[in-house]
């Protein structure tokens, strides 16, 4: 009886996991199927209407889109839209421009451009606070800024000379280069010295290679603008502007790099390096950058007190419209027209610590990053420079000046010699008599 007991709890046993097999396979096959229903769900073909002045809320619901449904499309009907924002929405994934008479035949979804997707069915009204612009992945295109004034050129010069030995980028292939050059002056596009100087740069060949295109902008500064330190301030501003023959975001960048002259490189592929900071690895055509600012605390000996945490102006910025609306708060409390900046760098973290904005700070201060791939000595010496490899960049190193500056001050010591020489010689040999005689029979 027992044996038979058993043979039967066995038989039950088999049969129970028979069941559940079939009852699994069955479960499984029906969630995969749902999984792929959802999929095919999460593929829609949306269209909104957008002027100029909606653009913001344009970049947040596409943003809100790259989050929740990445592979779904977005038409947006032009109803008068700037040429600068026709170029922001050419780097976008999925994104496409249609004439304002666009007829949608049954396939586009309608979504209001200030509303924002919020999961893969649910949306909601955008109340003027979206975050979502960090989110769209785009093209990159990447721009290495170096602003001057005519007394840097000079700096400059010695600045490229330096390229030179450590050339910017590892595969010199100009067609192909996602980088741009942009050498940025205070004056007006048409001032005498311009092309003269663009001459002198063309000499330098290694820059088309590792730059697709080199372009010449001008600040245009006024009287009152261009004094320092305000001067500075307001060219770095204005590369921020919506519209304008300065505005980086509408020539069709989307992040930049600020090279001040008295920046230099001091290891090769410096421009590949700050590439790779941006993409960090990836190998999508499309990425999203969250962060807005990439670079250096100072790394000098000077005490400057608890400045030292902000992020000095050469540095990565990611030209999003969320960074350039908490740009405009910060200058609203720094305004360079009255003076109240001590440096559009220094602003940025001033405004931050100012206990009337810690609620915003703590929203955004992920936003900046610190990074060692420029290291910022200002005046004074960085003495880890060789030992970090990490490192391709330095601004302002004093220990680097001091350096070249015996060098410098032997070739002018030199050349003011061999000037005053041959000034005197000839002084001598027109004031000698017999050189007069043989000068007067020459002319007769």
């Amino acid at each position: 009886m027992y044996h038979s007991i058993t043979q039967q709890q066995k038989g039950n046993k088999y049969d129970f996991c028979t069941s559940s097999n079939k009852l699994f396979l069955i479960l499984l096959f029906l969630s995969r199927v749902h999984c792929k229903s959802i999929v095919r769900l999460n593929v829609n073909e949306y269209i909104t209407d957008c002027t100029s002045l909606q653009f913001r809320n344009l970049e947040n619901l596409i943003g809100s889109i790259h989050i929740y449904e990445p592979k779904s499309v977005i038409r947006i009907r032009d109803q008068g839209l700037t040429d600068g924002q026709r170029k922001i929405l050419g780097n976008y994934q999925n994104t496409e421009i249609v004439p304002s008479t666009y007829v949608d035949h049954g396939g586009d979804r309608t979504i209001l451009v200030n509303h924002e997707l919020i999961g893969s069915e649910n949306i909601q009204r955008f109340q003027n606070n979206g975050n979502k612009g960090d989110s769209i992945r785009k093209k990159i295109r990447l721009a290495i800024v170096i602003p001057f004034i005519r007394d840097q050129i000079m700096s400059l010069l010695e600045q490229l000379n330096a390229s030179i030995i450590h050339t910017p980028c590892r595969n010199p292939l100009r067609s192909i280069s996602p980088v741009n050059l942009i050498l940025y002056h205070n004056e007006a596009s048409n001032a005498s010295w311009i092309n003269d100087f663009i001459r002198t740069v063309d000499q330098y060949d290694f820059l088309n290679g590792c730059f697709g295109r080199i372009r010449v902008l001008a600040a245009n500064l006024t009287p009152e603008e261009n004094k320092y330190p305000i001067g500075p301030a307001h060219m770095w501003k204005r590369l921020f502007d919506e519209e304008g023959p300065t505005s980086l975001r509408s020539l069709g960048y989307t992040h930049f790099f600020l090279m001040e002259p008295d920046t230099r490189p001091i290891r090769s592929h410096w421009s590949d390096a700050i590439m790779q900071k941006i993409v960090e690895n990836r190998q999508e055509e499309f990425i999203s950058t969250d962060w807005w600012m990439f670079g250096s605390v100072y790394r000098g000996s000077k005490d400057i007190g608890f400045h030292f945490l902000h992020i000095n102006g050469n540095a990565i910025y990611h030209l999003s419209s969320n960074f350039v609306d908490f740009l405009r708060l910060v200058w609203q409390s720094y305004s360079f027209a009255l003076g109240s900046t001590l440096g559009y760098d220094l602003d940025i973290f001033l405004f931050m610590f100012n206990p009337q904005n810690y609620d915003l700070s703590k929203r955004v201060w992920h936003k900046f990053r610190y990074s060692d791939f420029i290291q910022n000595c200002w005046h004074t010496g960085c003495t880890d420079l060789e030992r970090d490899t990490d490192t391709f960049l330095v601004h302002g190193n004093l220990e680097k000046e001091n350096d070249d500056w015996p060098k410098m001050k032997l070739f002018w010591m030199k050349f003011f010699l061999i000037f005053i020489f041959v000034v005197l010689i000839g002084f001598f040999l027109f004031r000698s008599r017999s050189f007069r005689a043989r000068w007067r029979r020459l002319r007769y």
